[in-house]
């Protein structure tokens, strides 16, 4: 039932502010909670909490900041977890002190960041030449380290050739590839999830001669942990062109 209010009418050289509320003991209850019970109120009104400022200038203050760290304040690398400046903008950081999402004061949005990636294929041609063979399953080698390339959260491996997913969700996954067979034959590049085919595209090389390039995507509802891999078979004389002719992508719809 009490009602307390807090008046500094002259400057204040004390960094804690006129009001300084204090959890110095370890616990798991919060510091402060404001709570409104009354019923009532319209649909205008201001309830719960209610910050007013002069503002700044240059529209930058921060009009509300969290700050926090993983070990002391006091002796810990701080960081602000969420703060809102007076002209609007929005920041939000992870653990490392990086933007994961900001609203800047003139309206431009930062998006998360989405797990996403794309690497390019790697250094070798895939034929008989260089110890791929015809008429039996082979993975489809791709270097992470490509030009060009990206993997917001490192989870393409190229030791194993596979993407793996760091959340669960929708994914967009595709690849395309510079193929090439002579003299008959055909090549299947299929679309592996986990250890089950999820996709399949086929390239039928008729009389062949020529370097035709194939594309893929679908959507695939994953697992977190789960991987994707692609594997190619062929008969006859087929081959997959190395370098940036070729790549394996995928990215986080939802």
């Amino acid at each position: 039932t009490n009602v307390a209010t807090f008046v500094n009418t002259s400057y204040n050289s004390n960094t804690n502010g006129v009001v300084h509320v204090k959890q110095s003991a370890g616990t798991n209850s919060p510091t402060m909670v404001i709570e409104q019970t009354g019923t009532g109120g319209n649909p205008s009104d201001t309830q719960g909490l209610h910050i007013r400022m002069a503002g700044q200038n240059q529209g930058s203050g921060q009009a509300i900041r969290v700050t926090t760290t993983n070990s002391n304040l006091n002796s810990g690398s701080a960081y602000d977890a969420f703060s809102v400046t007076n002209g609007g903008g929005l920041t939000i950081k992870n653990t490392s002190n990086a933007t994961t999402l900001g609203l800047s004061i003139d309206g431009s949005h930062t998006l998360p960041k989405q797990p996403g990636f794309i690497a390019v294929r790697g250094s070798t041609r895939i034929n008989s030449n260089n110890g791929y063979n015809n008429n039996t399953y082979t993975t489809v080698p791709f270097d992470e380290n490509g030009t060009g390339n990206f993997d917001t959260r490192n989870n393409y491996d190229a030791s194993t050739e596979r993407f793996t997913f760091p959340t669960a969700g929708k994914y967009l996954i595709g690849f395309n590839l510079l193929v090439y067979g002579s003299g008959g034959g055909y090549m299947n590049v299929d679309l592996m999830y986990n250890s089950t085919v999820v996709g399949r595209t086929y390239y039928d090389t008729g009389t062949g001669g020529n370097w035709l390039p194939i594309y893929f995507s679908q959507v695939v509802n994953s697992s977190i942990n789960d991987f994707v891999w692609l594997r190619a078979y062929w008969t006859g004389n087929q081959q997959i062109h190395e370098g940036i002719y070729g790549n394996f992508y995928g990215y986080l719809l939802g």
